[in-house]
């Protein structure tokens, strides 16, 4: 391996590495300050409970609230069915048979190796 590529990959990944440090302090956030505790008013609570307490209200009406009847099932009529075909008695055995082997044979100049000077890539 060229010394060249070493140094490349090595710096690919120290940056990968530089990265992930960079992820990892990010993700979490050393070095910050823990902001305080927030507190949240009790009139913000209430209207928030309303809100639910107007959505659960609804609920229940819904679940109470019969869906509309379905439609009758339309009737049509018999359709006629053809009698089976009678079974056969057994299957007929299948024989396979191959064909003659086609072999097509053509002549070149200088037999199997039609070159000069041989090379060491098609020896056997």
């Amino acid at each position: 391996m060229h010394p060249i590529h070493r140094t490349a990959i090595a710096a690919i990944i120290g940056l990968a590495a530089v990265a992930g440090l960079v992820g990892l302090t990010r993700t979490l956030d050393l070095g910050a300050a823990t902001p305080a505790a927030t507190t949240v008013r009790p009139a913000a609570i209430a209207k928030s409970n309303q809100k639910l307490d107007k959505v659960a209200a609804a609920l229940r009406r819904a679940r109470a609230s019969r869906p509309p009847a379905l439609p009758a099932v339309p009737t049509y009529p018999d359709v006629p069915v053809s009698s089976p075909a009678p079974a056969q008695s057994a299957p007929r055995a299948v024989t396979y048979v191959r064909p003659p082997p086609h072999v097509v044979i053509v002549p070149r100049v200088g037999g199997e190796r039609d070159h000069e000077g041989g090379s060491e890539e098609q020896d056997d």
